[in-house]
Formats: structure tokens, C-alpha cells, sequence
């Protein structure tokens, strides 16, 4: 399939969360690669999947009948969604553009053999069908956030064919094909048992196809009401409950079955008698049976329903009265009917969005999903008939990402922060990038513009972008406050790179602006608050198991760069301790208010520092390498350490001490579980640089910050914690240049030594 695609050297992967079937029951969110379409494909943001029963069979078993899942398999295979990119070959054919809803027709047949040449090649042998375990390695299905897929099975859907409509074309193509099998006249007589989602479709197709009366029978009077109260069938018919304890009992239960449907009243009056056709969709020993009985000499049984391999039929009922068995599988050039069909309004004409009866959103509900699809009625007695799990479309936050940067080295921050929105937080969409620097909008139209995302040398043009909602700014430190106002003032959510300035007045003006616009969101990204370990102490602090915690310790430790980046960068960052320690000075403030709830509130603070390798750093004021002190109002204090020159690489640690028990996050660095025991020592592989420790933490924050955003909740790092960040970064940057201790009172204020015992 394209989803499997080989990716070429040009083009790194993303990543794309999919709902993953391990074993019976057991479904995983998890991120997988994607890359890129190939020439000819397409790749398609998914928004709408139903829930098929071969599917359910999977979920449950971990099979469907004598196939066997062999390998972890997403499930999902009656979709549409939205083009979000297209193939070189497709953009040169116009067939399909960016924004284009379609619906995925999902199994890719060989082509070659002379099923696929006559036409037929849904029974083509090497056909591979997404979430199909027959094929191995296996067709992964459409439950996932975007997927590749042919441009040749990918159609297109009419602005008013909804997409939970284009996931239905899925059933409605057996239907189709089932009525093209029976080569029904005119005015026929049909009679169909099961009125599960595939029932109601083919009783939908006979009457479109010209049937003048069609009948559908199942043991759920509720189910045959609703076929023919929502005019997919005109007639219904109750099965009885009932069975024997032979075979012959069970032909005659069968034959009984048959008489009574014979009674039902034709819309043209009298009794339907022996109907001209019977579409059997149960798969029911039973109901097969009743079918053979029930049809007409010369007529057709059609069977659809997948039942147990081997039963018992009455096959001198069929032979001697020339009743032809058809079987139907799956479909065959039925999608551009099924488009027609479902645009369609009149008399024999349905609603077919009724079908879907069970809404569920994004990927994690997929399990309730299942386990809903699995019932004939939900908790209030409604029916279940079609459970449809929608990803996103019209939940999806519209952002732009700004990413102009004063440095090749730090330029990446940007990229990343854009392609963290673009293809691992599933419910933003990235419309838009900022950044005036030539060499970073060459990268952003050769990575950014193929995903449909606009690019603007200029953030006023960027802010009036059409259905813009938020801004990630992610710049160099000098203009986050500059910008994050005027996007705020602009009405747009913002997620600010930390710090909000390298000055303090500043970030305090930012605070005021955003308190003005209440219904704004924004959020300082301090990252590891949403690291995994640091969540988990955090969560333990909270807990009060280590009691009131009083001292922490905490450091950033950078790879030395040689290059002479550090230097260079100093003019803009601030100093070593707004740029580097501003992260262990937040995490301080996050831990010291766990018992509380308050945000503690400085006291003082005393910084040292040396130049150990970068001499040049004292042009700008700042050192390599810095230590300082911090203590609080609440009896708490923190030691901050800070170095460039970490000769093994990254290393960030914390150490948070209460007053029963402490906990340390990362004190013995590491990237992976296995470590290498051999002559010349222990080695085990640690992070080279800040964001390969923290990734999936930025990535958790992106995510977040979208659903504050979507779901108008309070964003996860108030700006009270993060201006009194900077007022200690700065403070401590003041002490590493003057050589003094620095005092403030419990207001935030700088007093004097001698004003100490008035506190």
C-alpha cells in the first residue's frame, strides 16, 4: 500500500498517531512514521471511519474466521477525509488538490491478473485491503491521523456529501455491487434478511435500481420499523425465534419462514408471493435456508452475510427450480455510483446519514466505539446501526508558526515547533509560517508549502491570515514580547517560546496585555513540565509523599558547541541564566507551590559563574558556566547550576528534597535501556543536545496548548509563574556581573541590605 512507502533521501518522516490492535481487546494509541506521498499517491487526513464488522471480529478474536492477525494492525477501513498532500505526478494531473474531500476506496488489487482485467478485482488473489490480516505483511487500516494512499483509489466527494456520508460509500459499494449481481428486472419482488447497516443499504439499492416492492426481514422489529419508517425498505418482516434439534426440523422452521414472507402485501397490492430476488446479509444458517425457500424459480439468492464455512442448504430447492447462488464479495467500480447515490434527494432516496446512529471523537475513543459497535442497542434503548469514529474536521485549531531566528544553530527551534503542529498534534492544523530570513524560507516552502501551509516574510501580513486562531512564536528572545502582544491584541491564542523577554519590565507588559484579553490563551512553553519524568515527580510531590518540598537542585548541562554558537547567541539570550537555568527556575517555582498552591515569592538570590572555554563570553557579560543560589519567602531555597562545556552531552537533572523523603529526575543520563558492559568500562548512549532529551516534551506541550485552545480550559503554566521566572533570571544574571546578593521584599521589590530585618 502507499502508506508503506519507502521514503526517498529528500524527505524526513513525521509522525502520525493510529489506534493499534495488539490482541483481542487490546488497542494502543501509538506514533508511527509517515512520509511524504509518492508520485502518485495522495495523503489524506482521515476524519471519518466506520466501524465494519470484519473489524469487530478483529477487535474481539484477534481474527475473522480462519484469518489470524500475525503483526500489530490498525483497524479501520470505511473512510474519507481531507487531501492535506499531493504526489508529484498528482499535482501535474490537477486530479486532486489540497483541501479536496474524498473517500478512500482501501483495497489495491494487482491489476495484472484477469479478474482485475475483466473487471472484477475485488476477487483478485494478491488483492491487499486495509485492515485485512490475509495479506502479510498486513494492510494497516485507516484508524490513524493521515495516510498514504493511490490517487487512483482515492475519489472525489461533492462539497455537499458529508464525510461521515464518503466513510458509508465503503457498505454502500457492496450494496451496489450485490444489486449489479442480481440483474434485477424491473418491478421486481425483494426480499432481505438483516437489517444491520449493510441490509438497510441493499434494501436502499433495489429500490433505487427500480424494485417495485422490497421486504426486510430480521429477528429486531425495532430494525425492520426503522428501515421502513426512514424509506430504505418498504415492507418488514419479524423473524420468529425459533429452532429445531434436527436438520429437517430446521428446513421446516426454514420453509415456514418462507410462507409467511409469501403473506406480506406488495405496494401494489395483493401478496408478494415467491420474490424475484433475496439478498441475504446475516450469514445465518436459518435465514440462508428461508432464502432458497422464499425466491422464485429462475430467481436469485445473493449471498452476502459471511456465516459459519459449512451449512446445511436444501439444494434440490435451489437445483431443481434453477435458483441461481451468487456470492458477493466486497465491490468493483461502484464508488463514482456511490457518489451519485448518496447526492441524490427524492421519493426513493433515503437519508442515508440515519444510518449513523453512534457518533465518537479522535482516536482514543476507539475502544468505546468498539465496544458500542458491539451492541444491537445502546444504554437508552436507541439502536445501533453504523458507530462512526470522526478525527478532527471542524475541531482543529488553526496556528501559524514564527521562526525567525538570529542563528543557523537555533533556527531548527522554529522547524521543529512548526513541524510538531503540522504532523504530531493531530487536532491543530498549521495554515501558516513567519519568518523573513531567505535560507530559512527556502526550507519552510520546500517543507511547509507542500502541506498546504502559507509562508509570510512579514508577521503583521502573517496575524491577518484568513481563520488564523493561534500563533506559536518561536523567535529570537528579543522580540517574543513584541510579537506575543501583537498577536494577542490581533484576538489570536499564542504559545510563546520561553523566556517572554530577557527583560523583566517587558514580561510584565506582556502579563498586563494578556489579562486584558481574557479570552485569549497564552502560554510561556517551559518544557519540561510536560516531560514524562518530571510530570511523574511533580505528580508525587503533589501527593505530599515527600512532604513539604524545601530544597531543589536542579541543572542544564549543554554539549559544548566549538563553533563559537555560544558567543555569538549571548548578544540576544539574555545570559546563562535567563537562557539556560530559566527552565530549572520555573521548575522550582512549579514544585515549591505543589503543598501550597501559591506561587513562592523570591527573597534573594546570589549568583557566581567562570569562563572556562569561551573567553569571549565576558564581552557580553556572561560566563560558561554558572552557579546560583535562590531563596524564598515560604523557608525554601534552590541551587541552580548551568554549564556549556558538558563534554558527554546533555545533562539535565533535578533533585527535589521535602521534608520526608526527596526525588531526582535524569541523575544518570541516558537515551535508551541498554548499556554496553566491556573491558574498557560501562557505556550507555546519553541525549547530545536539549531537544533530543526533551522531544516528545514539546510535543506534549503543543498538544496541550491546542486542546486549552479547542476546549477553552485554562492553559497548563499560568504567566504569573512564568514573569517571576524572569524577574529571578534576570536577578541572578544582575548578581553574576555585580558580585552582590540581591534582595527583594514579599512584593517582588529589590530593596536594600540594611532593609532585610523589615521584612
Amino acid at each position: 500500500m502507499a502508506a508503506e512507502r519507502t521514503p526517498d533521501v529528500q524527505h524526513k518522516g513525521s509522525q502520525v498517531r493510529a489506534s493499534v490492535l495488539h490482541g483481542a481487546g487490546d488497542l494502543r494509541i501509538e506514533d508511527r512514521s509517515i512520509f511524504p506521498p509518492g508520485p502518485t499517491d495522495v495523503q489524506v487526513a482521515v476524519r471519518a471511519t466506520g466501524l465494519c464488522g470484519s473489524d469487530l471480529h478483529y477487535y474481539r478474536h484477534y481474527r475473522n474466521g480462519d484469518i489470524i492477525v500475525r503483526e500489530p494492525m490498525s483497524l479501520g477501513h470505511e473512510s474519507a477525509g481531507v487531501v492535506v498532500a499531493v504526489g508529484s505526478e498528482v499535482e501535474q494531473s490537477q486530479k486532486f488538490r489540497i483541501g479536496d474531500k474524498v473517500a478512500l476506496e482501501v483495497g489495491q488489487p494487482c491489476e495484472q491478473c484477469n479478474r482485475c482485467k475483466e473487471g472484477r478485482y475485488n476477487i483478485c488473489k494478491e488483492m491487499k485491503f486495509r485492515s485485512s490480516a490475509k495479506a502479510f505483511p498486513h494492510a494497516q487500516g485507516t484508524l490513524q491521523d493521515r495516510i498514504n494512499h493511490p490517487a487512483a483509489w482515492c475519489h472525489k466527494l461533492p462539497e455537499d456529501v458529508s464525510l461521515d456520508l464518503g466513510a458509508l460509500l465503503e457498505p454502500l459499494g457492496v450494496a451496489i455491487q450485490a444489486t449489479k449481481r442480481a440483474q434485477l428486472p424491473v418491478g421486481a419482488t425483494v426480499l432481505v434478511f438483516g437489517a444491520g447497516a449493510v441490509g438497510l443499504l441493499v434494501a436502499a439499492m433495489a429500490k433505487i435500481s427500480g424494485a417495485s416492492t422490497v421486504v426486510i426481514a430480521d429477528i429486531d422489529s425495532g430494525r425492520v420499523n426503522f428501515a421502513v419508517d426512514n424509506n430504505f425498505a418498504h415492507r418488514s418482516f419479524t423473524v420468529p425465534l425459533k429452532r429445531g434439534q434436527t436438520i429437517d426440523e430446521n428446513l421446516e422452521i426454514a420453509k415456514e419462514t418462507a410462507v409467511e414472507i409469501a403473506k406480506v402485501t406488495k405496494v401494489s397490492g395483493g401478496a408478494i408471493g415467491e420474490v424475484d430476488a433475496v439478498f441475504e446479509c446475516t450469514g445465518v444458517p436459518s435465514c440462508v435456508q428461508a432464502s432458497i425457500y422464499a425466491t422464485r424459480p429462475g430467481g436469485a439468492v445473493l449471498l452476502i452475510g459471511m456465516g459459519t464455512p459449512i451449512q446445511t442448504l436444501p439444494i434440490s430447492a435451489a437445483a431443481l427450480r434453477e435458483v441461481d447462488i451468487k456470492g458477493v464479495f466486497r465491490y468493483a467500480n461502484t464508488y463514482p455510483t456511490g457518489v451519485e447515490v448518496v447526492s441524490k434527494k427524492g421519493p426513493d432516496y433515503p437519508d442515508f446519514s440515519k444510518l449513523v446512529t453512534h457518533r465518537y471523537k479522535g482516536l482514543e475513543s476507539a475502544v468505546e466505539a468498539f465496544d458500542m459497535a458491539g451492541k444491537t442497542k445502546d444504554d437508552k434503548g436507541n439502536l445501533v446501526i453504523k458507530v462512526v469514529i470522526e478525527t478532527g474536521d471542524g475541531e482543529k485549531a488553526n496556528l501559524s508558526a514564527d521562526f525567525r531566528l538570529p542563528s543557523p544553530a537555533w533556527a531548527a527551534w522554529g522547524a521543529r515547533h512548526a513541524n510538531h503542529f503540522l504532523h504530531r498534534t493531530p487536532r491543530a492544523e498549521l495554515v501558516a509560517a513567519f519568518t523573513p530570513d531567505p535560507k530559512e524560507l527556502a526550507w519552510a516552502q520546500a517543507n511547509l508549502e507542500p502541506w498546504g501551509v502559507k509562508i509570510y516574510s512579514d508577521f503583521n501580513e502573517l496575524l491577518k491570515h484568513p481563520g488564523l486562531e493561534a500563533v506559536c512564536v518561536a523567535t529570537a528572545t528579543t522580540v517574543h514580547a513584541e510579537q506575543t502582544i501583537k498577536a494577542i491584541e490581533a484576538g489570536k491564542h499564542v504559545l510563546c517560546e520561553k523566556p517572554l523577554s530577557t527583560e523583566l519590565a517587558i514580561s510584565q507588559n506582556v502579563l498586563k496585555v494578556a489579562k486584558a484579553h481574557p479570552k485569549q490563551k497564552v502560554m510561556c512553553g517551559f518544557s519540561r513540565r510536560f516531560d514524562a519524568s518530571y510530570l511523574a515527580a511533580y505528580q508525587t510531590a503533589l501527593s505530599g509523599s515527600i512532604g513539604r518540598p524545601t530544597i531543589l537542585r536542579s541543572q542544564t548541562c549543554d554539549k559544548y558547541d566549538p563553533s563559537g554558537f555560544f558567543v555569538a547567541y549571548a548578544e540576544f539570550s539574555g545570559g546563562i541564566f535567563v537562557d539556560c537555568n530559566i527552565h530549572d527556575i520555573d521548575l522550582a517555582l512549579w514544585f515549591f507551590s505543589s503543598s501550597t498552591k501559591e506561587l513562592p515569592k523570591v527573597k534573594s538570590v546570589m549568583a557566581v559563574g567562570v569562563t572556562a572555554l569561551e573567553p569571549d563570553l565576558a564581552k557580553h557579560g556572561d560566563v560558561d558556566n554558572g552557579v546560583g543560589v535562590v531563596e524564598f519567602h515560604d523557608g525554601q531555597i534552590a541551587y541552580f547550576y548551568s554549564s556549556r562545556m558538558n563534554a558527554p552531552g546533555q545533562h539535565d537533572m533535578t533533585e527535589i528534597i521535602g521534608t520526608s523523603g526527596k526525588l531526582t529526575v535524569n541523575a544518570n543520563p541516558t537515551i535508551g535501556l541498554t548499556e554496553s558492559h566491556l573491558p574498557t568500562g560501562i557505556h550507555r548512549e546519553i541525549p547530545q543536545n536539549y531537544y533530543e532529551r526533551f522531544e516528545n516534551a514539546f510535543v506534549e506541550e503543543a498538544r496541550q496548548f491546542t486542546d486549552a485552545v479547542l476546549d477553552n480550559k485554562a492553559v497548563p503554566i499560568d504567566m504569573e509563574s512564568s514573569v517571576e521566572a524572569v524577574r529571578i533570571g534576570v536577578a541572578l544574571q544582575e548578581s553574576l556581573r555585580n558580585g552582590k546578593k540581591i534582595f527583594f521584599d514579599k512584593q517582588g521589590n529589590k530593596v536594600e541590605d540594611g532593609t532585610r530585618a523589615k521584612l
